[in-house]
């Protein structure tokens, strides 16, 4: 199996999907203006980005991270200087430690089954063995204009939390197309780790994505992990699920995940995991 593909998604848009030791596959997004280039988001630290991106883009690169989580800013090792919002600047310093790092990869149930099979295969060993490296980054606050000037080509940035306190989406005015992070997603969007917002912010952060939609001529949205593009409906979808759970109408399951005890409400279509204590709201 391929670890990346690259695919071209809109006039000087790339999409990067990355597969970390054949499992586990996310996504990052090359947009070209006239005089930058942007990257959106990095994925795992054995992700060869320089690589990737010399492939169609010579012109000076700016890095924005979606979110702080480790599999986001892995490739931010190639980097001096990230733009990141702030309420995520501790998350991606912990999580580019590699003590950190190890302990994260190997309770993510794809990874942890199949990995010690597949690192005896050489070059699984050598991706396992860049990601547990670590590295330093310089973090730098998001530009104060709100966007991000590639030179005839405005790239708009929009605060989101939920996933994590510091979630951004991007929305590219050329194509079209709003970068959804780990916002939204076809299958499951997950607010239950400890950096994650409440449902409540969480739904304030999807109106503010449907204003967006609603008002800037969005196309498509393209989100991080489990399939794209994300059908516009889902974000009705998720903001129904909110809703519900906030009026009690839609009270989650206990479940277990790699976070710890947590609940899980969906609607057949897409679920929502939160900490248990939202359900007193």
């Amino acid at each position: 199996m391929e670890t990346t593909e690259m695919r071209k998604i809109g006039e000087g848009v790339y999409r990067i999907s990355y597969f970390f030791l054949g499992e586990a596959g996310v996504s990052m997004y090359l947009i070209l203006g006239r005089k930058k280039a942007l990257l959106i988001d990095t994925a795992y630290s054995s992700t060869d980005v320089p690589g990737l991106i010399a492939r169609v883009c010579e012109m000076p690169l700016l890095v924005v991270n979606t979110n702080g989580r480790m599999d986001h800013i892995g490739g931010n090792r190639y980097f001096k200087k990230v733009y990141l919002n702030r309420p995520d600047h501790e998350l991606a310093k912990r999580e580019s430690d590699p003590v950190v790092i190890k302990d994260l990869l190997e309770q993510i149930p794809e990874i942890r089954k199949s990995y010690k099979e597949l690192l005896k295969d050489e070059a699984y060993q050598r991706d396992w063995d860049t990601v547990l490296k670590g590295f330093k980054t310089k973090y730098l606050d998001l530009p104060e204009e709100g966007c991000f000037d590639l030179g005839e080509r405005t790239v708009s940035i929009i605060e989101t939390p939920g996933h994590t306190g510091g979630s951004i989406c991007l929305f590219d005015e050329e194509s079209g197309i709003l970068f959804a992070g780990d916002m939204l997603d076809t299958k499951c969007v997950e607010l239950n780790r400890k950096e994650s917002a409440d449902i409540e912010t969480y739904r304030d952060s999807l109106l503010k994505i449907k204003e967006v939609c609603l008002g800037q001529s969005v196309h498509v949205i393209y989100a991080s992990r489990h399939g794209n593009p994300v059908p516009m409906e889902l974000l009705d979808r998720y903001l129904e699920l909110c809703d519900g759970i906030i009026a009690g109408k839609a009270a989650g399951k206990p479940v277990d995940s790699i976070s710890g005890c947590c609940l899980s409400a969906d609607d057949g279509i897409v679920s929502l995991l939160y900490r248990e204590a939202e359900q007193s709201h």
